[in-house]
């Protein structure tokens, strides 16, 4: 069968790869129930295929490429370097029925590009953008979405477009109005004047308490990158109050000044420059009110594609990169899709701004969730990021964009919570700061002291939104559905705990690394374990938001022993098999997370012949029973007392064999022989049934409760 003929408004603008996968766009049947849907699978081209035709100046595979993260990018060429087949990218072609939409809300059809396959067809691909065709409504749109691209984002148009965005923030975002009425935040200690004096454009650092009123001040998320320029230090003090010449600052810190005159605000807030950066005393107070500065600021500007000071704000782009790519699609099965359209790719899991170089910094995250508005400039354009409005350069209206993912919805930052009961308060405030908590534990920290440290300001915010003075916060947690939260896991990745005390090890801010945050339990879907937090207790060295000296908590919960080994041949996911001590069976998990990787080195928590338990926190009904629970090991301190090293989850589906008892004392030799014979085996039962055995000896716990098969514990 003939491929289909590519549509012809794309042949002087698309290489024939790309067009190829238009005319496979017009030429799929368009209605398919969602449930029933099976995507129709295309080839593409190869990595260097893809960036050879961008260079080429095939507009599509400029918009690909740009949104295809580096770390993806690599990836494919080491692909490429291993394997002599399955090489290229692939295709799925979805269709959802566009008919209960209108204009730029419809879902029009749209594929997705895959990672090639390797040699076996089991390995898990991951996708790497979605491309959607969205149908043009009207004239204004057209000439909206299609307008002239400048070749460089410190061009006018590009400040047009912010001017465009600020206005509609200022008078039709009535959340905005609100918000700017209501709150009332601490003003900054110092700010720098960069307006005109005496005829002529200055920088200077004011003390802001000799202020008669309070001027809007815009504020910079940048990374300091190692460079030493354009810090203020007690002995530049007196000369900084008098000018600071723009010659001695980085590029990134000239640029803002420049934004911040563009957008004919006289003051700003640089971290480097407003903080006595030699004043450890300066650091602690100011850093106490980083809340109120970024929350109070009248904008915020994130220096998003620079990886350190001097990296600039303003870039230069290929404005194919950044324009939509025109499409007057003639979808064969239905004429009543034929029309004019907007192709627009986007990365598939995260953002462009989660991929940028300042989402790295895990300070930026407070800072970028606080603000009332950010403009954000990428490599290749800027992006308004409002709660009321999320756009950019691509679609100055955000219709396209916002509907796919491209941003971090940070809706619960905008304004106080509305009056409700308790219960729905807690439950919006907790999933607020899960979503906070697994965006700041993906950045990275220069010093591991500021695990806490970084975010307190967010939990301080928080904690004010929460408007309940029964809830506490806890080195990283909250006292509000604690069991729950209890659960965080890490991911997969490098060595996640070395020698600095972040928080005790239940709380996710003691290791370093991406976590996965712990959840409340759903509503009508109660805990069917009997654990309780009995006690906690922390030691904030003088902040209650901020680093802790110790902490401990008591619990309440079923418990069983087991042992752990370590085996270097086998792959990550088998390094660590535990196996029940009651039963002498190995336990296979669907999922198991150790908080360490480091195992071999001086931070080694996994010890030979040592006592670990199996800490059962939450069992929750849903399509099987989930079970979730932490990996505990008691270091002996005294009865009772353990630090975590790991969580699991485990799901039953009701087969449950009987259990094999050839198995030898865990402290002398293991041996253990399960066959095939075994069939399926439930873990989850033979977990619940080790949990009743309660033969956990006395060196194990602080006291049991026989009626409930539940152990008194401390972890640490």
């Amino acid at each position: 069968m003939a491929s289909p003929e590519p549509p012809e408004y794309a042949l002087h603008e698309c290489c024939g790869y790309c067009n190829q996968l238009l005319a496979e766009l017009e030429h799929y049947p368009p209605y398919v129930s969602v449930g029933s849907q099976k995507p129709k699978e295309i080839m593409f081209q190869d990595i260097v295929e893809l960036e050879r035709s961008a260079l080429d100046g095939c507009h599509l595979c400029n918009l690909i490429r740009t949104e295809i993260p580096d770390q993806q990018v690599e990836k494919l060429y080491q692909h490429l370097e291993q394997s002599n087949m399955y090489n290229r990218i692939e295709g799925e072609i979805w269709i959802k029925d566009p008919r209960d939409n209108v204009g730029l809300h419809a879902n029009g059809p749209h594929l997705v590009l895959l990672e090639p396959w390797q040699d076996t067809i089991h390995q898990n691909k991951d996708y790497l953008v979605r491309i959607k065709c969205f149908p043009i409504a009207t004239h204004t749109d057209e000439r909206r979405l299609f307008t002239g691209i400048a070749p460089s984002t410190a061009s006018g148009e590009t400040c047009n477009d912010i001017h465009a965005w600020l206005r509609i923030c200022e008078t039709e975002h009535h959340k905005c109005i609100e918000r700017r009425e209501k709150c009332n935040w601490r003003y900054p200690t110092r700010l720098l004047y960069v307006g005109t004096f005496k005829g002529r454009s200055i920088v200077r650092l004011c003390e802001t308490q000799q202020f008669l009123d309070r001027p809007r001040y815009a504020t910079l998320s940048h990374c300091w990158g190692g460079v030493e320029r354009g810090k203020l230090t007690s002995s530049a003090y007196p000369s900084y109050k008098n000018e600071i010449s723009m010659s001695e600052l980085p590029r990134n810190f000239r640029d803002a000044i420049a934004l911040t005159r563009t957008l004919a605000i006289e003051y700003l807030w640089i971290d480097s420059l407003c903080i006595i950066q030699d004043s450890a005393q300066d650091w602690q107070m100011e850093c106490t009110w980083m809340t109120d500065i970024y929350a109070g600021s009248f904008i915020n500007i994130g220096a998003n594609a620079s990886s350190n000071a001097n990296g600039g704000i303003f870039c230069d782009r290929d404005p194919k990169t950044v324009m939509p790519l025109r499409a007057s699609m003639n979808f064969k099965a239905d004429d009543r899709l034929k029309g004019l359209y907007a192709i627009l790719p986007i990365s598939w899991k995260l953002g462009a701004l989660e991929h940028a170089p300042l989402s790295k910094r895990s300070w930026t995250v407070q800072e970028r969730l606080l603000s009332p508005r950010t403009i954000h400039s990428l490599s290749n354009k800027v992006i308004w990021d409002r709660p009321s409005l999320q756009a950019s350069e691509s679609d100055t209206t955000g219709l396209l964009e916002q509907t796919k993912g491209n941003f971090t919805m940070r809706e619960w930052a905008l304004s106080p919570l509305k009056e409700g009961n308790l219960s729905h308060r807690g439950n919006v405030c907790l999933r607020m700061w899960e979503l906070a908590v697994k965006m700041y534990t993906r950045g990275e920290l220069t010093f591991a002291s500021d695990k806490l440290v970084a975010i307190s300001g967010l939990a301080r915010f928080l904690k004010d939104m929460w408007a309940d003075n029964s809830i506490t916060y806890l080195a990283g947690l909250w006292n509000y559905e604690l069991e729950g939260s209890l659960t965080w896991h890490t991911s997969e990745g490098t060595p996640l705990v070395d020698d600095t005390y972040r928080a005790p090890s239940w709380s996710w801010a003691f290791v370093n690394g991406p976590i996965t945050p712990g959840f409340g339990f759903p509503a009508g879907e109660g805990n069917k374990l009997p654990t309780k937090v009995l006690s906690v207790y922390t030691q904030p060295i003088n902040d209650p938001f901020g680093p802790v000296n110790t902490g401990y908590m008591t619990l309440s919960s079923p418990l069983c022993r087991v042992q752990l080994q370590f085996s270097d041949d086998e792959p990550a996911s088998k390094k660590y098999p535990l196996t029940l001590i009651s039963t002498g069976h190995t336990l296979n998990f669907d999922y198991l997370y150790f908080d360490n990787r480091g195992i071999e080195g001086d931070n080694c928590r996994i010890v030979a012949n040592s006592d670990y338990a199996l800490a059962g926190i939450a069992k929750l009904s849903t399509t099987a029973n989930l079970m979730e629970g932490l990996i505990l090991h008691a270091i002996g301190s005294k009865a009772g007392q353990y630090i975590r090293i790991g969580f699991f989850e485990i799901e039953s589906w009701g087969v449950v064999p009987e259990p094999n008892y050839d198995f030898v004392c865990p402290q002398c030799e293991y041996e253990k022989e399960v066959g095939e014979e075994d069939g399926f085996e439930d873990d989850h039962e033979r977990i619940e049934n080790a949990f009743k055995t309660m033969d956990l000896p006395p060196r194990m716990y602080e006291d049991k409760n026989m009626d409930d098969f539940t152990y008194r514990y401390e972890i640490i």
